[in-house]
């Protein structure tokens, strides 16, 4: 019998940590990815410079704060979150996720919007470091650089992945990465953590 999509992907974040939904392959219709867009990036007073992420690792990103970490978590702005739920945490991705990681029910239980523009860049860290609720991070790729910004994940050695607009990204929590330098353009993308159910 021959594996579905969806068992190949948990195959490979079973065994390699990670696994990518190309544009054609994720679960948002094109009408969604455009709500995700409106909600995350429609107003950039809410983004924030920060150097320092939750494990001290350096960066250089703008950060659009959604979700605040909790049980359950805190909307910052709960139009805005509800907008983006409305997608991210629909039943039909919620189903994707818990049929990737293999584990439910799951939740939610932060979520960020980030801008690397030319020069940003996310240091080295591992997020189950920021909290050992984290089984997941899913990463939803708005818009890519033009020139630099490749995600890199970090197994026997350092291993660039490139990623397409609209693509989604999922890996283990336990996996060290980062975001090297943007060159050229600007980096845009959605960042959620998934955890168990309480």
């Amino acid at each position: 019998m021959t594996p579905t999509n969806i068992e190949i992907k948990a195959t490979g974040l079973r065994q390699d940590g990670f696994c990518v939904f190309e544009r054609d392959q994720a679960p948002l219709s094109q009408n969604e990815w455009s709500a995700v867009q409106n909600a995350v990036l429609g107003d950039p007073s809410r983004f924030i410079e920060v150097a320092s992420g939750d494990t001290s690792e350096k960066t250089r990103v703008l950060v659009h704060r959604l979700l605040h970490d909790g049980t359950p978590p805190k909307p910052v702005d709960p139009q805005i979150a509800d907008r983006l739920m409305a997608v991210i945490g629909s039943r039909r991705c919620m189903d994707l996720y818990e049929q990737i990681l293999d584990k439910g029910p799951l939740m939610i239980r932060r979520a960020q919007a980030h801008i690397l523009d030319t020069g940003g860049f996310i240091g080295r860290h591992v997020d189950s470091e920021s909290s050992p609720h984290y089984l997941a991070a899913v990463v939803l790729l708005l818009e890519r650089a033009h020139e630099g910004g490749a995600f890199v994940i970090y197994r026997d050695e350092k291993e660039p992945l490139e990623l397409t607009d609209f693509s989604m990204l999922i890996t283990d929590a336990d996996l060290p990465h980062e975001v090297l330098p943007v060159v050229a353009g600007r980096r845009c993308t959605l960042a959620f953590w998934l955890a168990q159910a309480q």
